[in-house]
C-alpha cells in the first residue's frame, strides 16, 4: 500500500526556476565576473549552469568586449539555440547595453563544435582541399556508405583468399558480425583524430621468447617423464600419463613436419596437467602446466600478431576507400570537419583570423581529444581566456568517442597554467529530500571511481515526507513476466500520481537506459489508458510488416542467415507454424506436417527468383516484386490493424524511392541505409520539446533527457544489466591499440575495459536521478533477499542491486519502499471495454485462401475512378506523392492532414458524451505519437465542439453507433478491403457516415464530396453483402464547415457498384502487365499530388536505364 501522498502546485515550477536563476550565489558571481584568467567549472546538477553562461557572455559585453571576439560552444543545437535566446532578451533587458549591439548579436558565434568546424572548412575550401560545395552526410548516411565499403573490402578478402582474414572472419558466426565489429573498430580509432591504421609488428619480440619456452618444454617434460617410471602412480594418473607422453610425441613430430596447430598440441598438454596429482609431483606439474600455457598464449599472440598485421591494412584499405567515395559524392562527415579543422587552425594565416579573445565551451565533460585540440588553438594566444563548464559526473558518451579523463585534463592544465578552478554545488532544481538521498547514495556508488563526489546544496524548501519511491515488483517465473508486472504496477502507480496526488501526466516522464523492452511499458500506458508520447525515436521500422520485409531481404542476400530466414517463415509471408520451424530446424522433415511442409515448399521454389529479382531490380521495383509474388499485402490485411500495416508497407516504397532519388537503386545499397535509419532510431539523442501543452506521459531515454528536469522521474526496468557484457574478437583502446580477444594484451585491458563501462554506467544513474524535481521512482523486481548484494558493485548485474545495496546505508525516512498499489478503481478492465470494443453484431465472412486473392482497398478503388494514371503512380510504382491533394486551404503549422484526421477520428471513436472530450483528445494525440502547439491543440478542440454540437452528432444520440468498421469481402477472385467510419444503426436499415476533415468552405462541399462518391459506393456494397440489411443512406460529414452532404441514391445500387468493382480490378490486373498505357490520365487534373508530364519522362529514362543494366551475378 501507498502510505503517503504529495500534493503539487504546478504552476509554481517554472515561477520557481526564473526567480531564482537572477540571483546568482557567490560561486555563480565568481563565475560570471572572472575574466582575467582561464575558468574552469565543475557545475553539478540543477546548479543554474545555463543561466551562468548567459550571465557570463552579458558581463563580458558590459565590459567591452565585442560579440565578435566571444565564441561559445555547445553540445547541441537546441542548447546553442536557447542561449542565443536568453542572451538576446537580456541585451534588450539591460540600460547599460547599447541597443546596438541586437543587430550585432545576429553574428554571435553561440553553435555547436561542428558547426564551427563546418563554418571554418566552408569559408577555406582551398586550404581545406575540399569541394567548395561540400554536403554534410546524414549520421545513418555515412554510417551506411562506410558499411557498404567495409563488406565490399571483407568480400575482396575473401576472395583473394587471404588466409588470417578468412580465419578471422570464419571464426564469427556470421560474416554481418565481422563486418559490425570493423565498422565499431573504424570508428573509435578514427574518433581519436589519428586516421594511422597501422600495427606495430610484435614478432620479432615473440619469436624469441616462444623459442626460449619451446626449449624449456623440450628439456624439462621429457626428464619429468622419465623421472615418474619409478614413481607409484593410481590408474587414473598412469593413464593420463601415458596420454602426455603420446601428445608429447605427437609435438616432437609435428615440430618436424607441421601436420597440426603448435598451439593446439601445446594446449592440449597444458589440459592433461589439471587434476589432483601426489603431493611430491604438485609443484612440478603445475610448472609444466603454466609452462604449456604460456607458450600456448605466446604462440597464440603469435598468430594474432600475424592477422592484426593484415586487419591494420584491411582498415587502411577500408579508410582510402571510404574518403575517396566521400569526395567522389562531396560528401563530409562530422569527423572529417573535426579533422580538417584541426589542420586548418595549424595555419598561421588562418589561425590568425580565428583569434577570439573568449572561449567559452559548455558540456566540456562530453568532448573527446580532437575537440580538445581545437579548443586549445582557438584559446592558444595571449589575449584569449577560457572558460570550460561541465560535470564529470554526468560524462555519459563514451560510445561517441566522449572520454572524462579529457576533461579531468583540462581541468588539471588550467589550473597549472594559473587559471582557477571552481565549483557549482547549490542545487536550485530538487527537493531537499531528493537531494539527501542522491547525496548518500552516489556517494557510496562512486567512492572507488576515478573522480571524487561532492554532494550538493539543496536550495528550495523541504516538503516534509520522502520523495523517493522504491517500487518493487515480486519475482515471477520469467524476465518476461516480471517485466509485465513491473509495468502494469508503474501504470497503476502514474494512476495514483494523478488521482492522488495532484500530478498532470506532463509531469511525468519515463526514462529508460535502453528502449529494447519499452513496448511492454507502452502496452500498459495503453491498458489503463493513459496517454503517452515516445520521444526515443522508435517507432516505423521496428514495425513487425517493415521488420518481416527486411528479414526477407537479408534472408536472400545470405542463405545461411538462419535468424532472418525463420523470421520469414514464421511472418505472414508463408506463416510456418511453430511446431514446423521446431522440426525444419530439427532436420525431421518427416515430423512437420503436410501444410507447413507445403509453405516451406513454396519458400523455396521463390528463393532463387526472388534472389535473382533483388540484383536486378531497382529498390521500389524489387519491393512490388516481393509483394506480388507472396501476396504479402493481402495476408497483411487481414490481420488486426490491417489498413495501418498496409500504410507502412506503403510508407517503406515511398522511402526506398526517396534514397534511390539519391542514386541508392539498388536494396543492397538501399539496406544499409536502411539499418542506419533503424540503429539511430534506437539511439541516444537530443530531446525535442516542442509543445508543453500536451498532458502526456513522456518517454524518453537517459541520454535524451540530458540537459532536461522534470517534476516526477520514473526509472523502469532497472534489472536490466548495468552494462553489457563485451562482445566481439575485436579490441581496441587508445592506450594498448589494436587487439584480438583473448590475447596477452586483451588479457590486460580487459579489466580496464570493464571498470571504464562500469564508471559510465554510474555517471548514466546519476543523471537519470537527478533529472526530478519533484519526486524519483526507481522500479524493479525483487528485494535484497532475492539477490547477493554485500560485494562491489562492479560485481553486480543491474542497477537494481547497486539501489537495494545502497538502501542499506540510507535512512529509511527518505524513501517509500512500495510493493503493492491500489488504486480503487479497475482501470485495466475499464479501459479494455472502452478501448478494444468490436462490433459484434455484424458477421464474419470467411476469405478464400489469400494465394488466390488479389486486393483492392476502397481508396485504391476510388483514386483509379478519379484518374487510372494516379493509381498507376501511386499504387503500381509506388512513387511518394510530391504535393498534397486535398481540396480547400491548408492548415499552418506542423499538424498534417493525416496527423489531424487520426485524431479526430480516435475522438469520434469513443465520444458518446461531451463530458470526456478534453481528456480523449489528450489521450488522441499521444496515440499519434506527436506533441502538438497550443495553437494546433486549440484548432483540434474547436473541431471536435463543432462535431458535439452539430446536427449529427446530436441526431445519433440513443442509436447504436458502430466505429471504425473494418471489411475484407471477397468478389470473384479479388478482395475488396476498407475501414467505414461509422456505421449507424436504425430499425429500417444501416446509414454510412464518413468523417472528413478537408479545410474548405459550404460552398466547395458538392464539388469535393464528388471525388468521394465511388469510396461511398464501395462502403454500400460492402455493407449490404457483409449484414444482408438495407443500406438507407451513405454521407459524409465535413467537420470544419459542419456541412453533411447525403449521396444521391445511385450510390446504393449495390448490383451497379458490383458490376464496376469487378471491370475496374480486372482492367487494373490486365493493365499491369501492360504498364502506363493502360492507365490513362483523367481530363480533371486540379488536385492530382502528380506532375505527369514530368514523370513520365522520368519513367523512360528509368527504362532506359533498367534496360542497360543487364543481369549481375548473384554473389
Amino acid at each position: 500500500m501507498i502510505g503517503y501522498a504529495v500534493s503539487v502546485p504546478i504552476g509554481q515550477f517554472v515561477e520557481r526556476s526564473r526567480a531564482m536563476a537572477h540571483t546568482p550565489t557567490p560561486q555563480q558571481r565568481k563565475a560570471i565576473e572572472t575574466i582575467d584568467r582561464n575558468l574552469a567549472v565543475t557545475a553539478g546538477a540543477g546548479s543554474g549552469k545555463t543561466r551562468v553562461l548567459v550571465d557570463r557572455y552579458l558581463h563580458l559585453l558590459k565590459t567591452g568586449v565585442n560579440v565578435n571576439e566571444i565564441l561559445a560552444i555547445t553540445f547541441t543545437r537546441k542548447a546553442a539555440l536557447e542561449m542565443k535566446e536568453r542572451i538576446r532578451a537580456g541585451i534588450a533587458a539591460d540600460p547599460q547595453l547599447s541597443s546596438r549591439l541586437l543587430h550585432e548579436f545576429n553574428q554571435a558565434q553561440i553553435s555547436t563544435i561542428h558547426a564551427f568546424c563546418q563554418r571554418l572548412v566552408a569559408d577555406h575550401p582551398c586550404q581545406a582541399q575540399i569541394d567548395p560545395r561540400f554536403r554534410m552526410a546524414e549520421e545513418w548516411e555515412s554510417r551506411g556508405l562506410l558499411l557498404q565499403i567495409v563488406e565490399e573490402q571483407v568480400a575482396l578478402a575473401r576472395a583473394n583468399q587471404d588466409p588470417e582474414l578468412t580465419a578471422l572472419g570464419e571464426s564469427y558466426r556470421q560474416t554481418s558480425s565481422f563486418v559490425a565489429d570493423l565498422v565499431e573498430i573504424y570508428e573509435r580509432i578514427i574518433s581519436k583524430g589519428d586516421p594511422s591504421f597501422k600495427v606495430p609488428d610484435q614478432s620479432a619480440e615473440l619469436r624469441p621468447q616462444i623459442a626460449a619456452l619451446r626449449q624449456e618444454l623440450l628439456v624439462r617434460l621429457p626428464a619429468w617423464l622419465d623421472s615418474l617410471v619409478a614413481a607409484e602412480l593410481s590408474d587414473s594418473k598412469q593413464q593420463v600419463t601415458t596420454d602426455i607422453r603420446r601428445v608429447f610425441n605427437e609435438y616432437l613430430a609435428n615440430l618436424k613436419e607441421p601436420l597440426r596447430s603448435e598451439r593446439e598440441i601445446v594446449s592440449e598438454l597444458a589440459g592433461l596437467f589439471g587434476g589432483n596429482w601426489a603431493k611430491d609431483l604438485k609443484a612440478e606439474v603445475q610448472e609444466l602446466k603454466e609452462l604449456c600455457s604460456s607458450l600456448s598464449q605466446l604462440l597464440f599472440d603469435l598468430e594474432a600478431n600475424e592477422i592484426l598485421l593484415k586487419l591494420g591494412d584491411l582498415l587502411a584499405a577500408i579508410e582510402e576507400e571510404y574518403q575517396r567515395r566521400k569526395k567522389a559524392l562531396g560528401l563530409l562527415d562530422y569527423n572529417d570537419l573535426e579533422r580538417l579543422a584541426e589542420q586548418l587552425l595549424s595555419h598561421g594565416e588562418i589561425d590568425q583570423a580565428y583569434r577570439y579573445r573568449h572561449v567559452m565551451v559548455d558540456e566540456a565533460q562530453d568532448i573527446n581529444l580532437v575537440q580538445k585540440r581545437i579548443i586549445a588553438s582557438l584559446a592558444d594566444h595571449p589575449e584569449a581566456k577560457l572558460f570550460v563548464v561541465g560535470d564529470p559526473k554526468q560524462s555519459i558518451y563514451r560510445f561517441r568517442g566522449a572520454q572524462v579523463e579529457v576533461f579531468l585534463e583540462l581541468q588539471n592544465e588550467i589550473k597549472a597554467s594559473g587559471g582557477l578552478e571552481l565549483t557549482l554545488g547549490d542545487n536550485f532544481r530538487s527537493r531537499p529530500e531528493l537531494i539527501e538521498f542522491s547525496n548518500k547514495f552516489f556517494s557510496q556508488v562512486f567512492a572507488d571511481g576515478l573522480m571524487q563526489f561532492t554532494p550538493a546544496n539543496p536550495k528550495r524548501e523541504r516538503k516534509g515526507q520522502p520523495l523517493v519511491a522504491v517500487l518493487q515488483t515480486a519475482k515471477g517465473e520469467n524476465s518476461a513476466d516480471e517485466r509485465a508486472a513491473e509495468a502494469e504496477q508503474i501504470a497503476k502507480y502514474i494512476r495514483h500520481l494523478t488521482a492522488e496526488q495532484g500530478y498532470r501526466y506532463k509531469d511525468i516522464t519515463l526514462l529508460f537506459s535502453s528502449m529494447t523492452y519499452a513496448g511492454i511499458y507502452e502496452r500498459e500506458l495503453h491498458k489503463h489508458r493513459i496517454p503517452f508520447v515516445n520521444l526515443s525515436g522508435r517507432g516505423f521500422y521496428q514495425r513487425p510488416e517493415i521488420q518481416d520485409i527486411l528479414h526477407f531481404v537479408k534472408w536472400l542476400q545470405d542463405s545461411s542467415d538462419q535468424i532472418s530466414q525463420i523470421c520469414v517463415l514464421r511472418s505472414p509471408f508463408f506463416a510456418v507454424s511453430d511446431h514446423g520451424l521446431y522440426w525444419y530446424q530439427a532436420g525431421k522433415f518427416d515430423q512437420i506436417v503436410p501444410e507447413d511442409q507445403e509453405k516451406i515448399a513454396a519458400a523455396h521454389k521463390l528463393y532463387p527468383f526472388l534472389q535473382q529479382q533483388l540484383v536486378t531490380l531497382p529498390a521500389p521495383q524489387f519491393i512490388d516484386t516481393l509483394l506480388e509474388a507472396t501476396d504479402f499485402c493481402g495476408r497483411t490485411l487481414s490481420l488486426p490493424m490491417g489498413e495501418q500495416r498496409l500504410a507502412n508497407i506503403k510508407k517503406l516504397q515511398e522511402t526506398s524511392w526517396q534514397l534511390w532519388a539519391k542514386g541508392y537503386v539498388s536494396f543492397t545499397e538501399q539496406l544499409h541505409y536502411i539499418d542506419q535509419l533503424i540503429e539511430q532510431q534506437g539511439r541516444e539523442g537530443e530531446a525535442r520539446l516542442d509543445s508543453e501543452s500536451a498532458d502526456v506521459v513522456t518517454i524518453m531515454t537517459i541520454h535524451g533527457s540530458k540537459g532536461l528536469e522534470f517534476p516526477v522521474v520514473i526509472l523502469p526496468d532497472l534489472c536490466r544489466p548495468a552494462v553489457t557484457p563485451e562482445r566481439g574478437r575485436l579490441h581496441y583502446h587508445p592506450e594498448w591499440g589494436l587487439t584480438l580477444r583473448d590475447t596477452t594484451v586483451h588479457q590486460q585491458i580487459k579489466a580496464v575495459l570493464k571498470q571504464e563501462a562500469v564508471a559510465e554506467a554510474k555517471r548514466l544513474l546519476y543523471v537519470a536521478a537527478t533529472r526530478a524535481e519533484e519526486q524519483l521512482v526507481l522500479c524493479g523486481v525483487g528485494t535484497a533477499s532475492d539477490y547477493k548484494l554485500g560485494q562491489p558493485l562492479e560485481n553486480l548485474r543491474s542497477w537494481w542491486e547497486w539501489i537495494l545495496s545502497g538502501l542499506e546505508q540510507i535512512e529509511p525516512e527518505l524513501f517509500a519502499t512500495i510493493s503493492e498499489i491500489e488504486t480503487g478503481e479497475n482501470y485495466r478492465e475499464e479501459t479494455a471495454a472502452a478501448v478494444e470494443a468490436i462490433s459484434t453484431s455484424i458477421p464474419k465472412i470467411t476469405v478464400p485462401d489469400h494465394y488466390t486473392l488479389a486486393s483492392f482497398s476502397a481508396t485504391s478503388l476510388m483514386i483509379y475512378a478519379l484518374c487510372p494514371r494516379r493509381y498507376y503512380y501511386r499504387y503500381l510504382l509506388r512513387v511518394p506523392e510530391l504535393v498534397s491533394a486535398g481540396q480547400g486551404n491548408t492548415v499552418s503549422g506542423t499538424l498534417d492532414p493525416l496527423q489531424r484526421g487520426n485524431i479526430v477520428h480516435r475522438v469520434c471513436e469513443h465520444l458518446h458524451t461531451g463530458a470526456d472530450a478534453q481528456e480523449l483528445l489528450d489521450w488522441a494525440i499521444a496515440m499519434e505519437g506527436i506533441k502538438v502547439s497550443s495553437r494546433e491543440r486549440e484548432e483540434l478542440d474547436q473541431i471536435i465542439q463543432r462535431y458535439l454540437t452539430g446536427d449529427f452528432f446530436q441526431g445519433i444520440q440513443g442509436l447504436k453507433v458502430e466505429h471504425e468498421v473494418e471489411f475484407a469481402v471477397p468478389l470473384d477472385q479479388f478482395l475488396i478491403t476498407g475501414t467505414i467510419d461509422q456505421v449507424i444503426h436504425t430499425e429500417q436499415g444501416l446509414k454510412i457516415m464518413d468523417l472528413k476533415t478537408n479545410q474548405i468552405t459550404p460552398e466547395q462541399v458538392a464539388e469535393t464530396a464528388a471525388s468521394y462518391e465511388m469510396q461511398l459506393r464501395i462502403y454500400a456494397w460492402a455493407l449490404h453483402i457483409m449484414t444482408r440489411k438495407p443500406i438507407l443512406e451513405a454521407g459524409l460529414y465535413f467537420l470544419f464547415p459542419d456541412v453533411i452532404y447525403r449521396a444521391e441514391s445511385g450510390c446504393l445500387d449495390t448490383e451497379a457498384t458490383e458490376k464496376w468493382l469487378l471491370e475496374a480490378c480486372r482492367q487494373i490486373q490486365r493493365g499491369e502487365k501492360e504498364q502506363a498505357d493502360a492507365f490513362p490520365v483523367a481530363d480533371d487534373c486540379r488536385y492530382c499530388p502528380y506532375d505527369c508530364r514530368h514523370l513520365d519522362q522520368t519513367r523512360i529514362n528509368f527504362g532506359e536505364i533498367t534496360a542497360g543494366m543487364g543481369k549481375l551475378e548473384i554473389k
